[in-house]
């Protein structure tokens, strides 16, 4: 897949909205890091590992400290990044904000494995007397699939787990000699944990974003859909919530990319709250991905977005929903269609790579936030198999205009 570097990316957490040009990787490639960041430790340790993660490609360093400076970021900003599927817990995870020029100082958001375990905010990279743990919270430890996220707005931060707040704190003990109160690069950290053995490569995050904050401007998409593999047609329900990424592209050739967002689709309501601050009136194809389903279009001729409005598209009520009827039926009361599951490389067809992925899986007995566990169970076994064979079998791919 085509790395992405700077698009326009939103979602919603008030009262503020990411905004303003987003900067955002998603590391799919086999080049290295690549001239938009600025390793700040770890030197040619630092790197692309699988051609989808950002981690430690090799020794000898024990971390690794990159900020994203592509782009230029106001003070209130935030940085948000997904733990890799492959990740390790003996490596610490950590989303930062205004780095400093000066030094590595930072205000940070991550999991400690410390003291028993527990997330906390903190005044980081700086000498160990400087050092300070601004609030924290005792929970167990983020895993494979999990989002962290940290926002600052003038003293004030903010730490996130998969979108629901976890701290937040004012920093007022900082002192004029060291403040961090202007801008700087948001990014991320990692690195061994004291006592546990290091291991190259070691994947950390699977997507990394980031950007200035911006007041909310309300312009929602409320989008009902169904990943096919994860439906229970017993309960008329998901097996797990899920996040799905959605772009607004153009209407007519060549389609570009116009806005994103992405959101957690809810098991039971089958529905994610998808908003776009940043798009203009104008009518648009709405674009689905997610991580093991095929790429998926709305119906022919795109549609209506009007902004400061909260809109809804339903994707589930009939095949026509899906451009080229691309969907198929997963209920036959209430009757459902749901996107397309099978395609764990993400090359836009379900086909042998992908069963062959499934079925090394599943011989392996892996467990897990898992790109071939396609019915959301956390095993990859036979059920799975059936799926990505059965569309494979059907040609099924993307079906676009």
């Amino acid at each position: 897949m085509k790395k992405i570097t700077s698009i326009l990316f939103t979602i919603m957490f008030a009262p503020y909205t990411l905004s303003a040009q987003i900067a955002f990787d998603d590391f799919e490639r086999t080049t290295g890091l690549g001239h938009n960041w600025t390793v700040y430790a770890g030197g040619s340790s630092v790197g692309i590992v699988n051609g989808s993660d950002i981690g430690l490609v090799n020794g000898p360093s024990l971390i690794g400290i990159s900020g994203w400076t592509a782009s230029i970021f106001s003070a209130d900003q935030y940085s948000e990044a997904q733990i890799s599927s492959n990740s390790i817990d003996s490596v610490l995870k950590q989303v930062f904000v205004r780095r400093r020029s000066s030094d590595l100082a930072r205000y940070a958001f991550h999991w400690n494995n410390a003291l028993g375990g527990r997330y906390e905010l903190k005044y980081d990279g700086v000498p160990t007397s400087q050092v300070r743990i601004l609030v924290f919270a005792a929970a167990p430890p983020p895993t494979p699939g999990d989002t962290l996220r940290i926002e600052i707005q003038g003293m004030t931060m903010k730490g996130y787990l998969n979108g629901d707040l976890l701290l937040t704190t004012t920093d007022t003990a900082f002192t004029s000699s060291n403040p961090i109160t202007t801008t700087g690069p948001p990014g991320v950290t990692y690195r061994f944990t004291v006592g546990f053995p290091a291991v190259y490569p070691t994947s950390v995050f699977e997507w990394w974003r980031g950007s200035s904050l911006l007041p909310a401007v309300t312009s929602t998409i409320n989008i009902k859909l169904i990943l096919e593999g994860f439906y229970d047609a017993g309960s008329n329900a998901l097996r797990k919530k899920d996040f799905v990424m959605v772009y607004l592209r153009n209407a007519s050739s060549p389609y570009s990319k116009i806005d994103s967002s992405i959101a957690l689709i809810d098991s039971i309501t089958l529905q994610g709250s998808f908003s776009f601050p940043n798009t203009q009136s104008g009518t648009y194809y709405i674009v689905t991905k997610h991580r093991n389903t095929i790429e998926t279009w709305s119906r022919a001729g795109g549609e209506l977005f009007i902004p400061s409005t909260i809109m809804n598209y339903n994707f589930t009520d009939a095949p026509g929903k899906a451009f080229g009827n691309n969907m198929n039926q997963v209920d036959a009361s209430p009757v459902r269609f749901g996107i397309y599951s099978g395609d764990v490389d993400q090359d836009e067809i379900i086909d042998a790579s992908d069963a062959g992925a499934i079925d090394n899986d599943a011989f392996n007995f892996v467990t897990g936030y898992v790109n071939t566990d396609l019915t959301g169970d956390d095993i990859v076994d036979a059920s799975d198999e059936a799926i990505v064979d059965n569309n494979a079998f059907n040609f099924v791919g993307v079906i676009k205009p």
